[in-house]
């Protein structure tokens, strides 16, 4: 029996939807106020999370927020009325499964919650080559991927702190989901802190908690983070910006197993698996003396270095396509195909932006996109450029004036040059001028078309 969530402050509503979700087998569980009911989704599991947008307390738009730092794989379904219809598109914008506006009818949430169970199940389905494991989103066929997943299966079956590094966008927090959801301490909660976005005043109170009139505005005891993740996982993003002094803190911690509350001589115990995240190397930064060697070495216990999409091009199909039918799916579009060049044009781009931009780019182009097919229109006005894309560092700029051609000209005929010289050097074998300039034979053969580079008369 699936496990409802509904949160509203109308009471009425509450129990409407109640017997309507209970008729049909669910179990449901009715909040009226959001802080309670993040107090639930931190204690037990919810297979979908029903909320209004206007609440008393945080609105919908925090709850989500805050949903999806606690249990990132659970749907979210928005309730609105009709005046915050754009507030609940924001939302889906942020993550929201989809919204309803009130009064809404009860079957069709029935059919929106049987359709947020699916989703469900798909986020919690493992990765390609995986049995049994719960990889969500960790897609790769690429080399790098498969070499990654050895290495992954020992990881979950460990309790040592776990250090992720990767460029922004590579999926650092998704892979801390996936540890924690796969190991020992999957049936208690995960909880997340970004150092990056949280003023360093206040990273300590966060952390370890704080006893009461330790300082202005502390008008009662409260618990960290360290003790709210106690028999669970604590997530630390962008763990290069904490502070020396609280680096400090953080390696007592972790030595000794016990927190103690600003303003409190108590020392309490905890048992917390930590793992941090950074899109920095963390050695230079040590090098640099922005960050404690000591410290260093305690989090990396192990490591997990994800790579940039650039270097896993193989699995950018498998991505798009994932993405293109979830949001088709979403926007409640039939199944869309892919146009003439449009996975030609992804798969040779660098994104800089990595798994995140593919991403967004990918949500916007079907929004653009009619016909059934996402056409390379839509994905330009969806803000992708073939020409920004294209991270090439080439010789030669500093002498030529822009009056003679363009930007987007000069690099095409570098671009030309380049791949004209790779297959010359390699007898005109494309596989073999492929991995001479790093890129797959695939990507190498929408160049040479789209470069109108004549290959008909060339040594086979």
């Amino acid at each position: 029996m699936s496990n409802i969530l509904v949160v509203d402050d109308d009471t009425n509503i509450l129990e409407v939807i109640r017997t309507r979700l209970e008729a049909n087998g669910y179990y449901v569980e009715m909040q009226s106020d959001p802080l309670d009911a993040l107090e639930c989704i931190k204690e037990r599991e919810f297979d979908v999370i029903v909320s209004d947008i206007r609440m008393p307390q945080i609105d919908g738009m925090e709850f989500l927020r805050r949903v999806q730092r606690l249990r990132w794989d659970v749907p979210v379904i928005m309730l609105t009325a009709y005046g915050t219809i754009p507030s609940a598109v924001e939302a889906m914008k942020h993550g929201a499964f989809h919204y309803l506006t009130k009064p809404f009818d009860g079957k069709h949430l029935v059919m929106e919650i049987e359709e947020a169970l699916e989703e469900r199940g798909r986020r919690r389905e493992p990765a390609a080559g995986k049995i049994g494991k719960y990889f969500p989103g960790v897609y790769g066929v690429s080399p790098k991927m498969k070499a990654l997943y050895p290495l992954l299966e020992r990881i979950i079956e460990s309790d040592s702190t776990v250090l992720i590094q990767g460029e922004s966008g590579t999926g650092k927090e998704l892979m801390a989901q996936m540890i924690h959801y796969n190991g020992g301490r999957k049936d208690k909660r995960i909880v997340v802190m970004d150092c990056g976005a949280t003023p360093g005043s206040l990273i300590e109170s966060e952390l370890f908690g704080h006893a009461k009139g330790s300082f202005t505005n502390a008008t009662e005891s409260r618990m960290g983070l360290f003790e709210m993740a106690h028999k669970g996982t604590l997530f630390l993003d962008e763990i290069s910006s904490l502070p020396l002094d609280l680096q400090t803190r953080l390696l007592r911690v972790l030595q000794s197993g016990q927190i103690k509350r600003v303003g409190d001589n108590v020392m309490r115990k905890v048992d917390v698996r930590v793992l941090g995240a950074t899109n920095l190397d963390l050695k230079e930064q040590v090098r640099k003396g922005e960050f404690r060697l000591d410290l260093y070495y305690r989090l990396a216990v192990l490591r997990v270095d994800l790579p940039p999409l650039r270097e896993r091009r193989e699995d950018i199909p498998l991505l798009a396509d994932y993405f293109l039918q979830t949001f088709a799916r979403r926007m409640r579009k039939d199944p869309l195909q892919w146009g003439d060049g449009v996975m030609e044009a992804l798969s040779a781009s660098d994104w800089p932006g990595n798994i995140r931009e593919l991403k967004n780019i990918i949500e916007a182009a079907v929004v653009f996109s009619e016909g059934g097919t996402l056409s390379m229109e839509a994905l330009e006005w969806a803000g992708f450029s073939e020409e920004e894309s294209q991270q090439f560092l080439l010789p030669g700029l500093a002498g030529l004036k822009p009056a003679e051609f363009s930007l987007p000209e000069y690099l095409e005929r570098q671009e030309r040059a380049l791949i004209l010289t790779a297959l010359q050097e390699n007898n005109w074998v494309q596989k073999d001028a492929a991995e001479q300039l790093g890129i797959s034979p695939r990507v190498l053969c929408y160049k040479i078309k789209k470069l109108k580079i004549d290959t008909a008369s060339t040594p086979i």
